[in-house]
């Protein structure tokens, strides 16, 4: 797999600047669940479960071509590493308050920028970064880390 930076192709600044489909608004959500932007460069970073990372590969390489490495420390899972280096995407996220998401930001800015029918997208994909589900014969379970959210 490669390992050098690359940009987005058919990447629009219009596209995340005003998010206005679906595809986009699911990604921006799942990115501020657990995407991780540079604060000295404009490397953007998604690292989930390689299982995880398979049901959203496709989604994310429709918005544009990411780089992509697999790794695996033992004794956890493999992993799978979605990677870019582009001002453009990383301005327009350090413009939505993206590097101090953890910290004092909130989504607030990004959630004002798309349209309200699809807003529940970026809470879905949010969910999908951030959430949990257990359930077996004892236990039913639903929980959401929830921080600067709003």
């Amino acid at each position: 797999m490669p390992h050098s930076y690359g940009k987005i192709k058919d990447f629009t600044e219009l596209d995340f600047e005003s998010p206005s489909t679906k595809e986009v608004v699911y990604i921006l959500g799942y990115l501020w669940a657990d995407g991780c932007l540079s604060k000295t460069t404009n490397r953007l970073s998604l690292e989930i479960k390689e299982e995880d990372a398979i049901v959203i590969k496709e989604l994310m390489m429709s918005i544009g071509k990411w780089n992509l490495y697999r790794r695996h420390r033992s004794p956890s899972k493999p992993t799978l590493n979605f990677y870019i280096n582009n001002k453009e995407f990383a301005d327009i996220l350090r413009g939505y308050g993206f590097e101090d998401k953890t910290t004092t930001s909130s989504a607030l800015k990004m959630l004002l920028k798309m349209p309200q029918e699809l807003q529940y997208y970026w809470y879905r994909g949010y969910f999908d970064g951030d959430g949990y589900i257990l359930a077996n014969k004892n236990v039913r379970w639903i929980s959401i880390y929830i921080l600067w959210l709003i």
